[in-house]
C-alpha cells in the first residue's frame, strides 16, 4: 500500500507546521489577552493550537450565537469537563469558547476573528 500523501507531508514538514501553529497561537493569545472584557483561560506558556476564553460580564451563549452568525467555527460550553469549569469559576457563564488554529490559518483570519469577538462583546448583549 504506499505512503499516504498527507501523512508523508506532515512527517516531512512537522517542524514547519508546529512552528507556524505556535506563532499563530502566540499571536491570537496576545490579540485577546489585552481585551478587558475577555478572560483568557489558555495558559501563557506551553500553548497548543487552541485558545479558550470566557467573557467577564456576559454568558457564553450570547457570544457563541454571535460568532456562529459570522460563520466562525468554534466550540462552546463545558467541553466535556464540567468539573474543570467549576474549578475555573466559569460555570455561571456557561463554560468557555475554544477556537482551534490550523496550519493553514493566517494572521489575517485571526485579526478578523478578534474583530468579531470585540464586536460581539457589545452587539450580542
Amino acid at each position: 500500500m504506499g505512503s499516504v500523501p498527507a501523512l508523508h507531508y506532515i512527517n516531512t514538514h512537522k517542524e514547519e507546521i508546529y512552528a507556524h501553529k505556535r506563532e499563530l497561537c502566540e499571536y491570537f493569545y496576545h490579540s485577546l489577552i489585552d481585551i478587558d472584557e475577555i478572560g483568557v483561560l489558555t495558559p501563557p506558556d506551553n500553548r497548543v493550537g487552541n485558545i479558550t476564553f470566557t467573557m467577564k460580564h456576559q454568558t457564553i451563549s450570547s457570544m457563541a450565537q454571535y460568532l456562529s452568525n459570522k460563520n466562525i467555527a468554534f466550540r462552546s460550553g463545558y467541553h466535556c469537563a464540567p468539573m474543570a469549569h467549576s474549578y475555573l469559576g466559569t460555570t455561571d457563564q456557561g463554560g468557555a469558547i475554544r477556537l482551534s488554529l490550523g496550519y493553514r490559518n493566517t494572521k489575517e483570519e485571526i485579526d478578523e476573528v478578534t474583530k468579531h469577538i470585540k464586536r460581539g462583546l457589545y452587539e450580542s448583549t
